[in-house]
């Protein structure tokens, strides 16, 4: 699935977009050594998650998934069941996952994940927008 033009704003329209890594690197390419960076880290901490187990899914949001040249991060939550966020954090880290460059929500179920899902489809000023549901 290809995912929309951004809207003028800078952001995916409303709704939840199913993509995989490729797709999402041809829509957000690393035009500047922030989003290189920031590649990098998803696609190292997506292979690590695939080699171990370590999320069953995953949503991107923020500014990464926008036109902005120069994302501080990637926001991101993964559906850890049973894990919650320390643990998860710890768990990450000791897989060399970078957690500056991501900054990853942990869901330890369904409905925690859900919340994350919608917390992340509104903007600051609760305007409804897109996010990505991550395929690995």
């Amino acid at each position: 699935m290809t995912l929309p033009p951004l809207r003028l704003d800078g952001t995916l329209p409303p709704g939840a977009y199913v993509a995989d890594l490729s797709e999402v690197f041809a829509a957000f390419p690393a035009r500047t050594a922030k989003r290189r960076d920031l590649n990098q880290a998803l696609a190292f901490c997506v292979a690590a998650i695939k080699r171990s187990g370590l999320a069953d899914e995953i949503v991107l949001d923020g500014s990464y998934i926008t036109r902005k040249p120069n994302p501080s991060d990637v926001d991101m939550a993964v559906l850890t069941p049973g894990i919650y966020q320390k643990a998860g954090k710890q768990m990450y880290a000791a897989e060399g996952i970078d957690l500056q460059l991501l900054d990853i929500q942990f869901a330890h179920d369904q409905a925690d994940f859900q919340q994350w899902q919608a917390f992340f489809s509104l903007t600051r000023t609760r305007q409804p927008k897109g996010i990505i549901l991550l395929i690995f």
